[in-house]
């Protein structure tokens, strides 16, 4: 028998889970305290979210949906290198700017486990970002731009890339001097920079 479900509570909620990922991280969510804030019963929030893992697959599609607009600029870019560039850069001020959104995309949930567990509507939500910059790979290719070769492959390692440094950077661990607060836009820079630069075919 399927739930009966008010969309615009189910809306609230949400939006109000959001709100505490943002303010007070992951683990500070759950279905109680989501009551308690709202004024309602526990009983009403798994009304519309079974449990705390439907609400965190939620969660993390918006954060999907946030990160497909932060890197939807880079697609208008002619340049495929430039493009590229932006859609680094772009995606590593997300994962920095929206940290607490983030981890729970990555880690408290985790990208297979999601893709696995949603409809193919949300799969592509989920996949669009890492999608926006396999297109731009492709097109590098296309034009003669980049070496050719598998641009979902290429898709991967520059997710890995970018991924990597925003956790080793939100940890704490990345080894880089703060000179002037120049330190951390430099590597981010010199990443950017060396990962298209390996891609350019040679002239």
């Amino acid at each position: 028998m399927s739930r009966p479900v008010n969309s615009d509570l189910r809306g609230k909620i949400l939006e109000e889970a959001i709100g505490i990922v943002y303010r007070e991280g992951p683990k500070s969510v759950t279905m109680r305290s989501l009551a308690e804030k709202l004024g309602y019963s526990a009983a009403t929030i798994y009304l519309h979210f079974e449990n705390k893992e439907e609400l965190f697959r939620e969660i993390a599609l918006h954060g999907f949906d946030v990160l497909t607009r932060a890197m939807a600029p880079a697609k208008d870019i002619e340049d495929p290198s430039l493009a590229l560039s932006e859609a680094l850069r772009r995606y590593i001020d997300f994962g920095i700017e929206h940290l607490e959104l983030y981890r729970l995309m990555f880690e408290d949930v985790g990208m297979e486990a999601l893709v696995q567990q949603l409809s193919a509507e949300d799969q592509a939500r989920a996949m669009e970002p890492w999608n926006i910059t396999r297109d731009i790979y492709a097109r590098g290719m296309s034009q003669g731009v980049f070496t050719e070769n598998d641009p979902d492959l290429e898709a991967s390692i520059g997710w890995s890339l970018v991924h990597g440094f925003v956790q080793l950077s939100t940890a704490g661990k990345m080894l880089v001097s703060n000179n002037g607060g120049q330190g951390f836009g430099a590597l981010r820079s010199a990443l950017v920079s060396s990962r298209v630069d390996a891609l350019k075919k040679a002239a």
